[in-house]
């Protein structure tokens, strides 16, 4: 029996449009009254969940920053938050400040990004994403100067590239740090402390709520979602996920633009 359903946001959740099919809220709201934990665990930060969590108000929890901070949803009382060390934030953006790259760091429910984010998003961020990037960054003049006097840690570091190349390039000159990175199928890379990811939140939050790893229903598309398969006993992938993530999954359902969330749900729940 399901008693925790963890999932993804974009391109699980949300359509290739942004928004969320009535089917997914409707399936949500119906077991989340009888009784079933639901938890957003996706690779966005705390500024960015608010519109989200308002639109669906039966998610009773959040995993946030690949599974670095976790908070109740409705209380919005932390559960936990795991970060990077300020001095390892120094190494990272160290290895990353002379890529074509535009680079940024969660901290302390904020994001802090590069000052050419405003001239520049264009040659950075995918257009469906503009109005979420702009209404939810922080902008840093010197983001050098303001990783070295940090006094705390990130929970999160994340940087857009000009291309795919540049992207896999990086990744493979950074990819032996002794931090959690994962190469997104976007240009992007995600970075966050050795052992945290989208799994790692799951098996938090279930200890918390005393589930076992069967009870444990999880849906995702891409490579950050990958690591909720070691932390859950049903994983399912979107018909649109990468390929490796069909692979391992459980189960394959309909694409994110054909009610894939609710079909799923709608199978393993009832």
């Amino acid at each position: 029996m399901i008693k925790l359903v963890a999932t993804d946001l974009d391109g699980t959740m949300f359509d290739s449009k942004g928004q969320i099919p009535q089917s997914a809220k409707e399936t949500i709201q119906k077991y989340s009254k009888k009784g079933v934990h639901f938890a957003f665990c996706t690779g966005r930060g705390f500024m960015e969940m608010d519109e989200v969590i308002q639109r669906l108000p039966y998610m009773e929890y959040a995993i946030t920053a690949n599974g670095a901070y976790a908070f109740n949803a409705w209380t919005k009382q932390d559960m936990y938050k795991i970060c990077i060390e300020p001095k390892d934030c120094h190494v990272i953006f160290s290895a990353l400040k002379e890529k074509d790259a535009l680079f940024e760091l969660y901290q302390d429910g904020k994001i802090y990004c590069d000052k050419k984010l405003k001239q520049e998003r264009y040659n950075y961020i995918p257009v469906q994403f503009h109005d979420l990037i702009n209404a939810s960054r922080e902008l840093v003049d010197d983001m050098d100067s303001f990783i070295k006097n940090m006094k705390k840690g990130a929970i999160k570091l994340h940087s857009f590239f000009g291309s795919t190349t540049a992207r896999d390039m990086t990744f493979e000159e950074i990819k032996n740090l002794p931090y959690e990175i994962v190469s997104q199928s976007m240009n992007e890379l995600e970075i966050n402390a050795k052992g945290v990811n989208k799994g790692f939140g799951i098996e938090n939050l279930a200890k918390k709520l005393n589930i076992k790893k069967s009870e444990i229903l999880a849906l995702g598309d891409n490579f950050n979602d990958i690591s909720m398969r070691n932390t859950s006993g049903t994983l399912v992938a979107m018909g649109n996920a990468v390929q490796p993530l069909k692979d391992m999954a459980d189960f394959v359902t309909k694409t994110n633009d054909d009610g894939g969330m609710a079909f799923a749900l709608n199978k393993f729940l009832s």
